[in-house]
């Protein structure tokens, strides 16, 4: 299955958030990769729940690239049910790195990997600012 992974485009979930200041303004974070793919190694023949779990994190991304490749021109992603459940992975994947943030958004990036690294990103959707 790999082999398919190397070649193109592939979607990458990235997620930011925010601390609302005292002004009002929003002071955001770096965009972070939520879920990297994960290395797998000889010993994950045994056990290996963070790799099962990669995975199947993984595969909702690609779930909802393709509802969203599959969406209608003019139609609203946040009527798609993997839409929903990105933004509960975000939000609880952003809550376990950083307890203190009072808004959040991700974006899904088809990105092109090379062996020397990132060739090319296109942004494919960013989600609305949310408030937590």
């Amino acid at each position: 299955w790999k082999f398919f992974h190397a070649v193109g485009y592939v979607p990458h979930l990235y997620a930011r958030s925010a601390v609302q200041l005292a002004s009002g303004e929003l002071q955001w974070s770096d965009w972070v990769l939520i879920y990297p793919r994960r290395i797998r190694r000889l010993s994950h023949l045994l056990h290996n729940p963070d790799t099962n779990l990669g995975l199947g994190q993984q595969n909702l991304v690609d779930h909802f690239w393709a509802d969203l490749y599959d969406l209608p021109d003019g139609a609203d992603p946040r009527n798609l049910v993997t839409y929903t459940m990105m933004a509960r992975l975000v939000h609880q994947v952003l809550h376990a790195r950083d307890l203190n943030f009072t808004h959040s958004q991700f974006e899904l990036r088809m990105v092109l990997d090379q062996r020397s690294g990132t060739v090319d990103t296109q942004v494919m959707m960013t989600s609305p600012v949310v408030a937590c």
